[in-house]
């Protein structure tokens, strides 16, 4: 909300109400993010898990690697299929 109009963050176009807005973009042919939006970037703790189990390819694999019981809790905690 700027200068009494709505819009979102990164576009130019403002509109008059949030319905308004709300209905440009609803009737968008784009509805999707192409990818996630984040606030912030990943941690770097994040991104090795993230590699490692990339080139594991999953969880058997991951249980072979000679890890401390902590980090391979961790590996293991990985929310996404990849």
């Amino acid at each position: 909300y700027k200068r009494q109009k709505f819009s979102l963050v990164g576009s130019e176009r403002s509109f008059p109400c949030l319905f308004s807005l709300l209905e440009h973009y609803i009737n968008s042919p784009k509805k999707s993010l192409s990818l996630p939006y984040r606030k912030q970037g990943l941690t770097l703790q994040e991104l090795c898990r993230k590699r490692i189990i990339e080139v594991c390819g999953g969880g058997e694999k991951v249980e072979q690697i000679p890890v401390n019981p902590v980090l391979k809790n961790f590996l293991f905690e990985f929310p996404y299929k990849i």
